[in-house]
């Protein structure tokens, strides 16, 4: 995030405060440190513009975080399955910010046993569509698509 010094800026500034927001760098999903971090979390928040399908989200899932993405985002892929995570209404910065405090409240009103299905539901999706046999599976299905 250092690379980008004004989001880096804007980031410190507002989020300084924020006992619930840490910044932890640079972290490799395969490593202890991001396993501790994925494990202690009930979800993963990815709101962009340009992304379909943030490689992020996904790494967070297999780890059975909770998606909570915008559509830009989902693009019908993480949320595909009922019950797997939330999807933030809106397009502008206004309204992803009400819709991601309306989804955190959701959430929180979840009994824990409706929370531990959520992630179950969304590591097992994540597991079966976003793994290394998956992705195998679906490039040599484009192969043999285009050698036809």
């Amino acid at each position: 995030m250092e690379a980008e010094p004004l989001f880096y800026k804007w980031f410190t500034t507002h989020f300084a405060g924020c006992e619930n927001i840490h910044y932890h760098g640079w972290l490799n999903v395969p490593d202890a440190p991001f396993q501790a971090i994925a494990n202690a979390c009930i979800g993963t928040v990815c709101v962009s513009v340009s992304e379909g399908g943030a490689g992020a989200t996904v790494q967070a899932m297999q780890f059975g975080c909770i998606p909570i993405c915008n559509d830009v985002v989902d693009d019908a892929t993480f949320l595909k399955p009922a019950g797997t995570g939330v999807r933030l209404a809106g397009k502008t910065p206004e309204a992803l910010k009400t819709a991601l405090i309306d989804a955190i409240k959701l959430l929180d009103g979840f009994s824990d046993s409706e929370l531990q299905q959520m992630s179950t539901q969304s590591g097992a999706y994540a597991a079966t569509h976003h793994s290394k046999a998956a992705y195998t599976q679906s490039f040599k299905n484009v192969l043999q698509q285009i050698d036809a």
